[in-house]
């Protein structure tokens, strides 16, 4: 495995051909693409056109930036950071779920950046769980 990271082309599992077929794309895009991206699930098909592979985008920053456009991106990113600060007021009640829902964050976090989750529905499911956690967590901390 070690030896596919000497060619972009297999880095990663092809990743890096990926993530430029993405941004070159993107960079490409009219003003109102890059502003509310090309729909949902579109990137298989610019994939499929771009490196003749019909494939997802493996990162759902980028996923969510080409499906969504940089509007969809920004409301992604600003639902994290609500995440992230729900957590870390969740951290006041020091019990084992905050530790447990900090490291699951993080855990949710780099898969999303290099394996893509939004199409992996029992991914989507422990984020869920995740997430009722998380509000769970608040509404503990301010009764």
């Amino acid at each position: 495995r070690w030896r596919d990271f000497k060619s972009p082309e297999t880095a990663g599992a092809g990743r890096l051909i990926i993530y430029s077929g993405i941004i070159t794309y993107f960079t490409s895009s009219s003003p109102l693409q890059k502003a509310f991206g090309n729909g949902l699930g579109s990137s298989q098909y610019i994939l499929n056109d771009w490196i003749n592979v019909p494939v997802v985008a493996h990162n759902d920053f980028l996923e969510i930036l080409l499906s969504g456009g940089i509007v969809g991106l920004l409301l992604y990113l600003l639902f994290l950071f609500f995440i992230g600060k729900e957590i870390r007021r969740s951290l006041k009640s020091k019990n084992i779920f905050s530790l447990a829902t900090i490291m699951a964050f993080v855990i949710y976090l780099i898969s999303a950046f290099v394996n893509g989750i939004l199409y992996n529905a029992s991914a989507l499911t422990y984020f869920a769980c995740l997430l009722g956690v998380i509000i769970w967590q608040g509404k503990s901390i301010s009764e």
